[in-house]
């Protein structure tokens, strides 16, 4: 699709003419950062008291452009309406999906405006230089993407000048976002910040990103980290496991394990794993039902408890069973099985990657970016590699586990397992 664009001076014009308010702090581009938000005078500590000095940046609520925005404006505008209801919700993908997220959402939008007039005549008229390609929605999602932050009562939502402010993590960050009485987006200072005239401005994107999402959303990974935050890795049920299919066909939660780093241990969470490890045997069980209108539905249940609609129930059912102990050792057996197939790949593609890194047309800083990645995230596997090993220690330990082992001789009578306040977490 052809496209205009504004030159950067136009900001300012544009900014006055929108009613965007900007109180001591401008928007400067530079080679090195491209564009900021800086201080025009110095602002003494005392002076950064909460809301004394009112915030550094409004932008009226019209402005904004989050989904409550575009619900609206499809209520008011019959073209757009027609546009919003065949297009419909695209949902959200994994990130090692999106590629074929992507296509498949471009697919969606071209099959369903196709019989809609104007977008037809605009956007698929083999004619027109307005005509959409795979390309433009990649552009779209880019955009959407490196700029969407996540207001108060708002939700995601791209907000004009407020998206050229850079991030700094943690305590590093200067300033914060929000939402004022009349529902404008806003830029505050925190209490104890000074600034000098020239000063750069900052927030945060989410100090709990995983460095593989803010460099795919953002372009760069915090070089302060040693572990990425946090890593999800798809996970299967055994091939080996006769019920394999039955479980895949009634599961209602993804087949992922999420493993976050809290700054001293990781935890490895998963509600699907606690499917993938109960047994027949144990009191996981499957019929075959007739409905009242003639049709065959799959039923699961666990101990003559019916789990069919949501599978999440699983988990508080293991988790007060006598056996629970297995449960939790089977689950960290599998966790740990993946995390060491997932460290294999990357060993085993290292090689690989390196010669793809000096292809022609990868910047330094691109191919610096993949190898941090890399580190990160092996870093974080190695380290819950260690903690699912432990994990794994202690529940073989217990005397649920020996008992059921065979490994004790007396047999006493088992108490119920409170709840974990952690419904995913099976450490």
């Amino acid at each position: 699709m052809k496209r205009e664009t504004l030159p950067s001076s136009s900001l300012t014009p544009w900014s006055k003419l929108n009613d965007v308010t900007f109180n001591g702090v401008k928007i400067i581009y530079s080679e090195d950062k491209g564009f900021s938000v800086v201080v025009e005078r110095s602002i003494p500590l005392e002076s950064t008291v909460e809301n004394e000095r009112g915030p550094l940046m409004v932008v009226p609520f019209d402005l904004l452009l989050s989904a409550k925005a575009v619900e609206g404006h499809a209520k008011l505008d019959r073209d757009f309406g027609a546009l919003f209801e065949a297009v419909g919700d695209l949902g959200k993908a994994t990130l090692d999906a999106k590629m074929n997220r992507l296509e498949a959402e471009f697919d969606h939008i071209r099959d369903s405006t196709a019989s809609i007039p104007w977008c037809q005549r605009l956007w698929w008229n083999e004619e027109s230089d307005q005509q959409l390609a795979l390309d433009d929605w990649i552009l779209v999602d880019a955009w959407y993407r490196s700029r969407a932050l996540s207001f108060p009562a708002t939700g995601d939502a791209m907000v004009p000048c407020i998206d050229m402010m850079n991030h700094t993590p943690g305590e590093k960050t200067n300033a914060y976002f929000d939402r004022d009485s009349d529902e404008n987006a806003i830029i505050s200072l925190p209490k104890g910040k000074s600034f000098q005239a020239g000063d750069e401005v900052t927030i945060s994107y989410g100090d709990a990103k995983s460095a593989s999402e803010t460099l795919f959303s953002y372009g760069f990974i915090d070089p302060n980290k040693e572990f990425t935050p946090n890593l999800i890795l798809d996970i299967e049920i055994p091939e080996d496991d006769p019920l394999k299919k039955a479980k895949e066909a009634v599961a209602t939660v993804g087949a992922a394990i999420r493993i976050s780093y809290d700054g001293q241990a990781t935890q490895s969470q998963s509600l699907y794993i606690w499917l993938a490890c109960v047994n027949e045997e144990d009191g996981m069980e499957f019929q075959v039902l007739q409905t009242n209108d003639g049709q065959r539905e799959l039923k699961a249940f666990f101990k003559g408890n019916d789990i069919t609609e949501d599978t999440t129930k699983l988990f508080e059912l293991m988790t007060t069973d006598p056996l629970c102990e297995v449960f939790r050792l089977r689950a960290a057996t599998l966790a740990q099985a993946r995390v060491q197939e997932q460290l294999q790949l990357l060993d085993e593609s290292h090689g690989f990657v390196e010669q793809a890194a000096q292809g022609e047309g990868i910047s330094d800083a691109a191919r610096s970016s993949a190898f941090r990645l890399r580190t990160l995230e092996t870093a974080l596997l190695q380290q819950a590699e260690r903690d699912l090993e432990s994990k794994k220690t202690s529940a073989y330990q217990s005397e649920a586990v020996q008992r059921y082992l065979g490994l004790l001789a007396e047999e006493p009578a088992m108490d119920v397992v409170d709840p974990q306040t952690e419904p995913d977490d099976f450490s």
